[in-house]
């Protein structure tokens, strides 16, 4: 894989320009994969495991990227992680993914920025090594009316 520098990766993996229309006002999806997997230990960092015959990350990806309260899925993944990435996202229409940071937070921000020129009305971020969110979890979190005012935050607890 050639060197990429931070927020830089191929033509190849940008979302088509019909997605452009459907972003004005809309819920954006921010799944952070940038992180190593170090306390699980293993070759790859588990958002990459297979679960179900699919990586980890497909799981979430096809959720958020096929809801229809959701206009628009951009991921931040580790700069290691292209080619990985590339497999698992292959075919769903995605924004181009944004390097990640040193840490979760900076990751979170890298992402966040990245979607400024989007302008989305609201922002979902999500955990890309928790694979079991559902369309209901979705619906409940980009519907909520505390979304509605500006810079309001959302959690929904998960156990761990």
């Amino acid at each position: 894989m050639a060197s990429l520098g931070p927020g830089h990766y191929p033509r190849a993996m940008s979302a088509p320009a019909s997605l452009a229309s459907k972003v004005s006002d809309v819920t954006a999806a921010l799944i952070v994969a940038a992180g190593r997997g170090h306390r699980l230990g293993g070759a790859m960092p588990k958002q990459y495991l297979p679960l179900a015959g699919r990586a980890v990350l497909r799981h979430s990806l096809e959720t958020f990227a096929r809801h229809p309260a959701v206009g628009a899925v951009r991921v931040v993944i580790h700069r290691d992680d292209l080619d990985l990435y590339g497999a698992a996202a292959d075919g769903l229409g995605l924004l181009p993914p944004v390097e990640g940071g040193a840490t979760r937070q900076e990751s979170v921000r890298l992402g966040l920025e990245s979607l400024r020129e989007l302008n989305p009305a609201r922002v979902l971020i999500h955990d890309a090594a928790r694979p079991f969110a559902d369309a209901a979890l979705i619906q409940r979190a980009s519907s909520d009316k505390t979304l509605n005012s500006e810079r309001s935050t959302l959690a929904v607890e998960v156990s761990v």
